[in-house]
């Protein structure tokens, strides 16, 4: 079992005495152990809302913003655009990426119950690592390190990509290089299996059967899905994509946790 931990916080509540522990309670089932506890009000306040992000980053955001100006994305989507820009400083992906209805809800739903991540190569898993470590700890699985011989006629992601989904179909997948194993996902999704992934994050970058994996993903059907449309994208896209929702999921699970403090 993956131990699930937590950053830094600070507790404030007037019944509980300095440096004290939390006492169980059944409206905090899930409610981390905490230290740094005052006396002067009734609400959880984590010492930096945004320290997830380092202060060049919420620089560099800031000068983003500045040069964006309007757009028609609602904040969440901003907020993982916003973050792709940071990573390729490339605007043009203002426009690149679409996102299935619910598909930012239902990320933040699986990466909050701690459920596997399927990279397709190691770059993207070696770009969203930190992040995993200071939110939820899922399980980060490299489809290409899974195996070790690619089968007849199949390259080695593409093989790693099945073999994981046998294990874990259930599972967010993230594609950042390998459109072979993206069209081999798209394929078994055709086929209706029972047990699917909640989100598939599409972002292979290139020029051979990029698009058409692409293509493909978008006629999936009941799946949630994160896609950058034409030939862009990257481990580093994919990777933002994912520490992008990351950190809307932490805020998402902090904003829950202060409610129940406040509701006491």
């Amino acid at each position: 079992m993956i131990e699930f931990q937590y950053p830094k916080f600070t507790i404030i509540n007037q019944y509980l005495s300095p440096k004290s522990s939390i006492p169980s309670s059944p409206l905090l089932p899930i409610l981390p152990s905490l230290t740094e506890i005052s006396t002067t009000n009734h609400y959880i306040k984590q010492n930096h809302m945004s320290s997830l992000n380092h202060p060049i980053v919420e620089e560099s955001f800031a000068i983003i913003d500045a040069e964006v100006g309007k757009h028609n994305l609602n904040p969440e989507e901003y907020a993982i655009t916003r973050r792709v820009i940071h990573a390729t400083a490339d605007f043009e992906f203002l426009n690149l990426l679409s996102f299935t209805p619910n598909a930012i809800k239902v990320g933040r739903e699986s990466l909050q119950a701690k459920i596997p991540i399927i990279t397709d190569v190691s770059m993207v898993k070696q770009g969203i690592s930190s992040l995993v470590g200071k939110t939820f700890n899922n399980p980060i699985i490299t489809a290409v390190q899974e195996v070790s011989t690619p089968l007849p006629n199949k390259t080695l992601t593409e093989t790693g990509i099945l073999h994981c989904f046998e294990r874990y179909p259930q599972s967010i997948y993230v594609f950042g290089n390998a459109p072979t194993g993206l069209l081999a996902l798209c394929k078994l999704l055709s086929e209706n299996p029972p047990l699917k992934p909640p989100l598939i994050i599409g972002a292979p970058v290139g020029f051979v059967n990029v698009v058409e994996s692409k293509e493909a993903l978008a006629k999936v059907d009941s799946v949630s899905k994160i896609c950058v449309k034409g030939r862009k994208g990257g481990s580093s896209v994919a990777a933002a994509i994912i520490n992008a929702l990351l950190i809307l999921s932490w805020e998402d699970f902090l904003s829950k946790k202060q409610e129940v403090i406040n509701n006491k």
